[in-house]
């Protein structure tokens, strides 16, 4: 965070650096964070104690021995459901790009020089590569590539972006909150080496796959503000904070270590709040409670005419007895 901080960005939020000599008795500030490298000790001091606890809260999980074990066992059930099922990951991915773009929407942009762009016009931008065509293609190989490990292939317009959104730092995708979980399933299932190593590059297998799909909205949204004349800065941080899962509160370890997906859920939540109601405005949003008044009507009207489509046996109406992949 440090090293990707302008002066000016230092001087305003913080953190400020400092070398301690440990040999002299030296110790860090009571908001701090010490980074140790061989000799060299730094200590990186906050004067807001609350940006402090976000990062905090966003890298220690839970101090509590019986909670890390819950924890554990909650993740790996979530694993097991979402990325070990081949289905989710693209269902996922087209909720994401509508639920990012929705959000998208409501958010002031600015280009470059300044200049108010139209939300809208910047979320059907991103929308349209969802529609298969050759840029949506150009975007699945670009991902692909990246979430299987290959070099980027800076003769595609769609890697090149994908690349730099990478070094804005703006990637926070579902898959990452299972990074640790995998590692773990990985170390504990056998010793045997070649065991160890079949699992390993399954788990490999299982991440690229799911992240390839995950990155879709992340580097369409990221693209699409790009386009808008956007800087690399500000569209990274726009398209980190649409859906941002590094987010944590201060009791989330409690929770997540209970409830397998309580914070997606919390983060879709705070969206879907913040889509309707601006808490700095104090203001609702006329067109989104529209929008969600539309969607709730047609969904409603779908589903009621599948039902009529569907008849009824003897087990009832027949989209009750289907699946909930299938039913949602």
């Amino acid at each position: 965070i440090y090293a990707a901080m302008t002066p000016e960005e230092r001087d305003t939020y913080g953190p400020h650096a400092r070398s301690l000599n440990t040999n002299s008795g030296q110790l860090a500030g009571e908001n701090a964070i010490v980074r140790r490298r061989g000799q060299q000790v730094v200590a990186y001091e906050f004067r807001d104690a609350k940006l402090l606890q976000a990062i905090r809260g966003a890298t220690v999980e839970t101090n509590n021995h019986a909670l890390s074990w819950f924890g554990f066992g909650t993740r790996a059930y979530a694993y097991t459901v979402t990325q070990l099922n081949p289905f989710f990951a693209p269902k996922n991915s087209i909720r994401d790009f509508w639920e990012r773009s929705e959000i998208l929407r409501q958010r002031a942009l600015f280009d470059a020089n300044g200049v108010a762009l139209d939300a809208n016009k910047v979320a059907r931008s991103m929308l349209s590569y969802l529609i298969p065509s050759p840029k949506n293609a150009r975007m699945i190989v670009a991902t692909s590539r990246y979430a299987f490990g290959a070099a980027f292939n800076r003769n595609s317009y769609e890697a090149r972006y994908l690349e730099e959104l990478l070094a804005t730092g703006g990637v926070s995708v579902y898959g990452d909150r299972f990074a640790r979980t995998r590692t773990q399933m990985i170390d504990g299932i056998l010793k045997e080496k070649s065991v160890r190593r079949q699992v390993a590059l399954l788990g490999k297998a299982v991440a690229g796959y799911n992240r390839m799909f995950d990155l879709g909205p992340v580097l369409s949204s990221y693209i699409a503000m790009r386009e808008a004349g956007m800087t690399a800065k500000d569209a990274g941080a726009q398209a980190l904070d649409l859906m941002n899962f590094r987010k944590r509160g201060e009791n989330s370890g409690v929770i997540s270590a209970l409830f397998a997906f309580s914070q997606p859920a919390f983060i879709g939540g705070a969206n879907a709040i913040a889509t309707l109601y601006n808490p700095v405005t104090g203001r609702f949003n006329p067109r989104a409670w529209a929008r969600l008044g539309t969607y709730t009507l047609v969904f409603l009207a779908a589903q009621a005419l599948f039902r009529a489509m569907a008849d009824d046996d003897e087990g009832g109406n027949k989209i009750d007895q289907q699946g909930d992949f299938v039913q949602n």
